[in-house]
């Protein structure tokens, strides 16, 4: 299994600080460090990872930086402890010292980190807490400030490599983030084919869709990022020639009353349906006509 980019020559899994017959015997201890766990596509990908791991050979725990979320119940249920720091804000600058903490006790060989605040506080703990290896994970090419990418620049010294969800958030860690290309690497999200391809249609008249209609659906986080404000402009623009047209947004997050208020505005209320986050997206999208992606970036 491709899990990590660090050389077979740097590292050997299984083979911890200490040199002795019973470390190198024993799984090697992993924690993973995001800065939530609610239901998102990066904290997905973590629980995904985290909980098919051979524990033969790995010992996962997984830190969060904020309040317990949806995902820790999943977690447990798979024998994985998930400690979350209740981090009162963004720049909670408490929650290194808790984080290191928590790795000195738990003493991992590896710490891999997910998104920007984890990704920070992570390296700082770590490094602190004098973690062998650091790993952190970039998951979107950030376009709305430029200090972000400063700081993940000034700290990126403290971990031995960075892996991309892909080549575009790669290219732009390269160029305009200004990280080291030997530090970089792509590994795209694992993806369960199974629970797609056998998923039952679900009714969509449950989620207020008439029967007979064509959906489209968009599935993310209600966001800027992506781009639910011009699909709901194109949307009024197709209503009157596509009188069948629904569209459902699955998904949560803090645009939610302005896309709510756009659609009302434009006389959308009855055709975009806004579902919410839903633990049965493959059902959704076996029903659907097809999927819109209006991200923009």
């Amino acid at each position: 299994m491709r899990l990590y980019a660090i050389r077979s020559s740097q590292y050997k899994p299984g083979r911890s600080q200490g040199n002795s017959v019973a470390n190198a015997a024993r799984p090697t201890r992993i924690a993973f460090c995001i800065t939530d766990l609610d239901p998102g596509g990066a904290e997905r990908a973590l629980v995904q990872l985290a909980t098919r791991l051979d524990r033969g050979r790995w010992e996962p725990v997984v830190f969060c930086l904020s309040r317990p979320g949806d995902l820790v119940a999943v977690l447990k249920n798979a024998g994985i402890s998930a400690t979350c720091l209740g981090g009162r804000s963004a720049i909670d600058v408490g929650i290194v010292s808790r984080l290191r903490h928590e790795f000195r006790r738990f003493d991992p060989t590896i710490v891999q980190t997910f998104l920007f605040h984890a990704n920070l506080a992570g390296r700082l703990a770590a490094c602190w807490a004098r973690v062998p290896w650091c790993v952190s994970g970039i998951r979107v090419a950030e376009k709305r400030a430029r200090w972000p990418l400063w700081l993940d620049r000034l700290t990126n010294r403290l971990v031995v490599t960075n892996v991309c969800v892909s080549q575009a958030v790669m290219e732009f860690s390269a160029e305009v983030a200004g990280l080291r290309r030997d530090k970089l690497t792509v590994i795209p999200n694992g993806v369960d084919f199974a629970s797609f391809a056998t998923a039952a249609p679900l009714d969509l008249s449950t989620l207020g869709v008439p029967a007979g209609s064509r959906t489209l659906v968009a599935v993310g986080r209600l966001d800027r990022q992506k781009g639910l404000q011009y699909l709901i402009s194109a949307a009024a623009s197709l209503k009157k020639r596509h009188p069948d047209l629904h569209f459902v947004l699955v998904g949560d997050g803090p645009e939610r009353g302005r896309l709510t208020f756009q659609a009302s505005q434009l006389g959308l209320s009855g055709r975009i349906h806004f579902a919410g986050w839903r633990p049965d997206v493959p059902r959704v999208l076996r029903a659907a006509s097809g999927l819109v992606l209006p991200s923009l970036w």
